[in-house]
């Protein structure tokens, strides 16, 4: 069951719940773990994961690796008075 109090702090401060998402760590590294994920996905064997199930995937992994992107550049966004400073 999610956690409704979880859900309604991030949605109150969506810039600190983005530098949550990330750990701490830099988009760089965030990027590199992302490809290495979908590399392993598409060359590596998940048991019993057919061709779709592993392209599925891939085309999910590429959909977060999206809002990565966007997510960084609204935490980065010079203009973005909730920016919280590291």
């Amino acid at each position: 069951m999610p956690n409704t109090s979880q859900s309604t702090q991030s949605l109150s401060n969506p810039i600190a719940s983005i530098h949550q998402f990330f750990n701490g760590d830099s988009i760089e590294k965030i990027r590199s773990d992302m490809d290495n994920l979908q590399n392993t996905t598409i060359t590596e064997s998940y048991g019993d994961l057919d061709k779709e199930d592993k392209w599925l995937l891939v085309d999910f992994l590429r959909r977060i690796s999206n809002l990565i992107e966007v997510a960084h550049v609204l935490i980065t966004k010079p203009d973005n008075p909730e920016i919280a400073t590291n």
